[in-house]
């Protein structure tokens, strides 16, 4: 590919993506298909439920950055399972397969069953059961521009079915990548369900998707098995309004009130910041922590310190298969545990 088409590429990624800085976020239950925000790769559990800027080739992580596809992954086979909360459980299977000229393409096929839930009427009589489930169809294309940028997108058709109410929808990803001459650090920007729902569950009128644009650094430390990692999330909003029932507000506005603009400045601004190390002393075994700062705020209980907030994990690499596993600490009431199986089918 020549300089020009180079540029030209980049360029026009980048305007579509920046252009959506503009877009009104929706934010905390003024959407549908929650599902698109749930997090299916335990590595990525592992390290905050935001992984967008890696270096090393992983088709479990293909769902947060579509652009990850640029970096070599082909013939990788991904199983995830999650185990919710009560009977709630959903997971994905990711495939990926790379040519020579087109880049690299997978397909992915991601589920969440609700569980069975008793049917009544109005008068307490049971009628039966009935059950909720939700489902995604994700097709991905990913392209190594040159040995620095890769782009991706995704395009993923959802089903979605409450009793007698469904849902038919589409979302689209598209994402950026940057990686260093050495490899030693990565940045990505991604803009995340743009789309729509085609036929609506009861209204006329559709609802709107969890739309969002990220930003994501990670960094290798030079001669330590460390990697650091931030994540930026709903960056088309600053004021993501985090309000918790203790706290002071604005009786005309209803908006939080603060000591200081430099605290109302840091409390907002941490609202979006996911941080997270991996520790690889080798090729074997990878230890993970990471720190959601937005679900520590919101799912903590009052004064009480709890580990809400807090994700933890571990890898490792059996040669054919590399297992990951993350605990994810959402709420005193309860943990989630995540489960992936990745392997390169080549290698059989």
């Amino acid at each position: 590919m020549n300089q020009l088409n180079h540029h030209k590429i980049v360029l026009l990624l980048s305007a579509v993506l920046l252009c959506f800085n503009t877009v009104h976020g929706q934010i905390g239950g003024s959407y549908t298909y929650g599902l698109l925000n749930l997090n299916t790769s335990a590595r990525s559990g592992a390290l905050g439920g935001a992984l967008i800027a890696v270096t090393d080739p992983d088709v479990s992580v293909v769902n947060e950055n579509p652009a990850f596809l640029g970096l070599g992954i082909d013939n990788q086979l991904s199983l995830n399972y999650v185990n919710y909360f009560a009977d709630i459980n959903y997971g994905r299977v990711e495939y990926a397969h790379g040519t020579k000229k087109l880049g690299t393409f997978s397909a992915g096929l991601f589920y969440l069953n609700y569980g069975d839930f008793i049917e009544a009427n109005e008068y307490g009589d049971i009628t039966g059961e009935f059950q909720a489930a939700e489902y995604t169809f994700d097709l991905s294309w990913g392209y190594r521009i040159d040995s620095i940028l890769s782009i991706g997108v995704s395009v993923s058709p959802i089903y979605s079915v409450f009793e007698r109410y469904n849902s038919w929808g589409i979302a689209v990803d598209a994402a950026l990548l940057y990686i260093s001459p050495g490899q030693l650090s990565a940045a990505s920007l991604i803009v995340r369900n743009i789309g729509t729902q085609l036929t609506t569950y009861y209204s006329p009128d559709p609802e709107p998707l969890p739309f969002e644009l990220l930003a994501g650094f990670s960094q290798k430390i030079r001669y330590a098995p460390f990697r650091l990692s931030l994540t930026l999330r709903n960056l088309q909003k600053f004021n993501l309004d985090l309000i918790q029932p203790d706290d002071e507000t604005d009786p005309a506005t209803g908006e939080k009130i603060y000591d200081s603009n430099f605290k109302e400045f840091a409390s907002k601004g941490l609202d979006h910041l996911v941080a997270a190390v991996e520790f690889v002393p080798g090729e074997v075994i990878s230890l993970r922590f990471g720190y959601n700062f937005r679900n520590r705020a919101e799912l903590k209980l009052g004064t009480r310190n709890t580990a809400s907030g807090l994700t933890f994990g571990l890898g490792l690499n059996l040669g054919n298969f590399v297992i990951d596993y993350a605990l994810a600490n959402y709420h005193v009431a309860g943990i989630s545990h995540l489960l992936s199986l990745t392997s390169r089918l080549s290698d059989f």
